[in-house]
């Protein structure tokens, strides 16, 4: 009897076994219709799984009818877990977004707008790329990716992104030094405090997402609030295994290595990544010298935290990265008439010019929940930088380069000896080793506690920051003979003998924010407060042993209060009303006779969010009381690195964005469109006599340099299940070199210029995809800058293709 017992149990078991299940869906982000692809689909408690296609659909069949669940996953977005009884074959999976694995306050320390779902809770301007975009786009550069972002203005200068210009509604561009850069939440330029213009900005091949503030609200992000703030997250420690490989290479020697494997467990969680890229260079030496570059970056996340139930949650977060760049750049560019001839040329005199620089990061991040609501999250930072940029610095006792090259009828020995066409063997051009290093370190905490009174909900958001950062030159010339194209070493350089100082600054920075939630309105008031000292110690250019024989000092210290608020009325669960009014403000230099620069700040704008359009439409107005200035030799100084007013300025205008998909949602092709308008008139409202020696005197009503009136972004896309394709269009109007810049004043003018561009993937399998770029389709010749010496190009047409393999 027994037997026959067992061998029903055993009919039964095999049976139970036999009876499978099929089901399908799509996985798209929350509030959208965009669709999430390369998520994880599991059938929990077995091995059966899969990935979504490019579209978010997915099918999983033959899998044991017994299954209770399945599990979604995707980096960037919350873990989900359903029960498959509960879902019909075909059903819509939203996915919602979680940009980081951690804690909601800790969140709020290293993003500005918590991802796509925190965008309508933000009273001003604000534009998130994420992670699904850059993913389609295949951008590397962060000049292209700022291109996507109204009220931002780019100027490119060596056609891959090494060391981009970016400014913000207006503001100036030169070394993006009036802007608030951050990489996690954490102040991310070399220093800065007392030497902000960014010679390192972070590796955008390995960011996850782009953040860009521009609103009231972005007083929590100083020290640079007239502009705006850009935040790139980095790759997020994955919520479970997950490594990829990306292999990229293409024109001009361009290679591309993008990899990272990382997991979490309930307490424990890491994640190891590289990203390694260069080329030999589009522009080119008479005697064939790489002009290229080389760029390594590796990084490691840890984080440990306790059980969810624990009674006093706390998570500890650690960051380590290194950087190692070696650039063959140069800031000579060409006459008018040599670059028209061949825009992609370079003088002999340059060919020695190289950027050698190193950069490491650490973080450490500790939060707890505190009972009673309030949480606390505590980041310990330092950041290192030492770059020595060895570039042409002049002709000995001749014409400075920018003369020359406006002007090469009025100086022809000196132009020939730019060309290397010289055939003396005395010393006739000068190279300097810009040789600097900087440190960057600080703590900084905040505190959140949310409450409700009734139906009204309170937000308040309090934190503090001690910052100290530090620029150290010490550099020297060397000086060289040209001959027949060769350049030869006649008398090397004393280190220390051309700059040999210390720039340092201690700031602590505060700021409250109140947010006060009342049916559909939301108030958002708040403040900052800024004090710092930044100081220099000039040991002198005779004294290199830096004895302090012939040291100098100064000090400059100033605080300010900083108040913005910011209103936003919701219309509708999809359309919001926003407005905004701020104290903008940069810090000024070590000279007391520099005044901080500051601003104030008005906008005004409309917002939908919803699945099948997205979009902002906003006015913005800044008055300028004091604007800053810096001379560098990136825009035409001498390279003192001393900060100056400016004058007093307008800028005003209109950003415009929108973006929806123009197929029918059933089906299973989208036909997405984003364009991008930005409309800017900047004029300084005074007339006044430059300390910039470029510049001269500057009139009333005259234009801002180098910010175009009109700049047009456009991108068309088809997606299919497994293939989607991307052109899109990039226009930039005129702009002017200096302040009040002619037409026919060569080199003071540059004119607009329209890029296309197309970008491909495939998915090939669950594993393995396919990707194709091609930039500057139809190979425009066009020039991006004309300072400090000479015009130089954008990049030409680039083809690359990768291979990307996710497990």
């Amino acid at each position: 009897m027994r037997g026959i017992y067992t061998f029903l149990l055993m009919i039964i078991s095999v049976y139970s076994f036999a009876q499978t299940k099929t089901i399908e869906g799509r996985v798209t982000e929350k509030g959208t219709n965009k669709g999430i692809p390369h998520a994880n689909v599991r059938v929990e408690n077995t091995q059966i799984g899969t990935r979504t296609d490019g579209q978010g659909y997915f099918k999983i069949v033959n899998f044991p009818s017994n299954s209770e669940e399945i599990t979604i996953s995707s980096i960037g977005f919350k873990t989900l877990t359903l029960a498959i009884d509960e879902l019909d074959s075909g059903d819509k999976i939203e996915l919602e977004e979680n940009i980081l694995v951690l804690p909601q306050l800790v969140i709020e320390s290293q993003s500005l707008t918590l991802g796509r779902v925190g965008l309508k809770e933000i009273p001003g301007s604000v534009q998130y790329i994420s992670a699904a975009e850059l993913k389609n786009y295949n951008y590397t550069n962060v000049n292209d990716i700022m291109k996507m972002v109204p009220g931002v203005n780019v100027q490119e200068e060596d056609g891959f992104g090494l060391r981009p210009n970016i400014g913000l509604r207006g503001s100036s561009l030169e070394r993006s030094a009036r802007i608030t850069i951050m990489e996690d939440g954490i102040l991310a330029a070399p220093a800065p405090y007392s030497s902000p213009s960014a010679y390192y900005f972070p590796t955008m091949g390995r960011m996850n997402s782009v953040e860009v503030l521009k609103g009231a609200s972005q007083i929590r992000f100083g020290p640079f609030t007239t502009g705006g703030a850009i935040n790139l997250m980095s790759t997020p420690t994955p919520n479970r295994f997950a490594s990829k490989f990306q292999l990229t290479s293409g024109s001009y020697g361009y290679k591309n290595l993008h990899a990272y494997v990382g997991t979490k467990s309930e307490q424990v969680g890491f994640l190891v990544e590289t990203f390694q890229y260069g080329a030999d260079g589009f522009k080119e030496l008479e005697n064939g010298d790489d002009t290229g570059f080389d760029k390594k970056d590796y990084q490691i996340k840890v984080g440990v935290n306790t059980k969810a139930d624990a009674k006093v949650y706390q998570s500890l977060n650690m960051t380590v990265g290194q950087t190692f760049e070696e650039a063959n750049e140069t800031y000579l560019g060409l006459t008018a008439s040599d670059f028209d001839d061949n825009p992609y040329q370079r003088y002999a005199a340059s060919q020695l010019d190289n950027m050698d620089a190193e950069q490491s990061r650490f973080s450490l991040q500790h939060y707890i929940e505190m009972p009673g609501g309030v949480n606390i999250v505590t980041t310990a930072y330092r950041n290192d930088f030492a770059r020595n940029w060895y570039k042409l610095q002049g002709i000995v006792d001749g014409p400075s380069l920018s003369s020359v090259l406006d002007n090469p009828e009025t100086f022809p020995a000196a132009y020939q000896l730019l060309r290397g066409q010289s055939t003396a063997d005395t010393a006739s051009l000068s190279l300097r080793a810009n040789n600097r290093e900087y440190y960057a370190q600080g703590v900084q905490s905040a505190v959140d506690y949310e409450f409700e009174t009734g139906n009204v909900s309170h937000d308040i958001h309090v934190s503090g920051r001690w910052h100290e950062d530090e620029e150290d030159r010490y550099q020297w010339e060397d000086l060289y003979a040209i001959n027949d194209g060769t350049m030869k070493l006649i008398q090397p350089g004393i280190p220390g003998a051309q700059a040999n100082r210390v720039e340092s600054a201690k700031a602590f920075a505060g700021y409250m924010l109140y947010q006060l939630d009342v049916n559909r309105w939301s108030f958002t008031p708040g403040i900052r407060y800024e004090n710092i000292t930044v100081s220099r110690k000039d040991y002198g250019k005779n004294n290199v042993e830096r004895t302090g024989s012939d040291l100098q000092t100064r000090s400059n210290s100033f605080s300010v209060w900083l108040p913005g608020v910011g209103v936003n009325y919701q219309l509708s669960d999809q359309l919001n009303l926003f407005s905004g009014v701020h104290r903008g403000f940069a810090p000024a230099g070590s000279s007391d006779e520099t005044d901080p620069e500051l601003s104030t700040n008005y906008e005004l704008g409309i917002r939908k969010t919803n699945s099948k359009v997205e979009g902002s439409a906003v006015l913005f107005y800044t008055d300028y009381q004091s604007l800053l200035g810096r001379d560098i030799a990136a825009s035409g100084g001498i390279g003192s690195g001393d900060a100056f007013n400016a004058g007093t300025a307008i800028t005003k205008g209109l950003e415009f964005q929108v973006g929806f998909d123009a197929a029918n949602t059933s089906s299973t092709i989208s036909l997405p469109v984003v364009a991008a308008y930005t409309y800017t008139d900047a004029y300084f409202s005074k007339s006044f006599e430059s300390e910039l020696e470029p510049w001269g005197m500057v009139n009333k009503g005259d234009q801002l340099p180098y910010i175009a009136n009109h700049q047009v972004y456009v991108n068309v896309g088809i997606q299919h299940k497994r293939a989607s394709l991307f052109f899109n269009t990039k226009y930039q109007g005129d702009i002017g070199t200096i302040p009040g810049a002619e037409d026919t004043v060569p080199g003071e003018r540059i004119d607009g210029f329209m890029i296309f561009d197309l970008s491909a993937n495939v998915i090939i399998n669950k594993s393995l995809s396919a990707n194709l770029s091609v930039s500057n389709v139809f190979d425009n010749k066009y020039a991006v800058a004309a300072r400090p010496a000479g015009l130089r190009p954008g990049a030409p047409r680039m083809i690359n293709f990768g291979v990307r393999a996710d497990f």
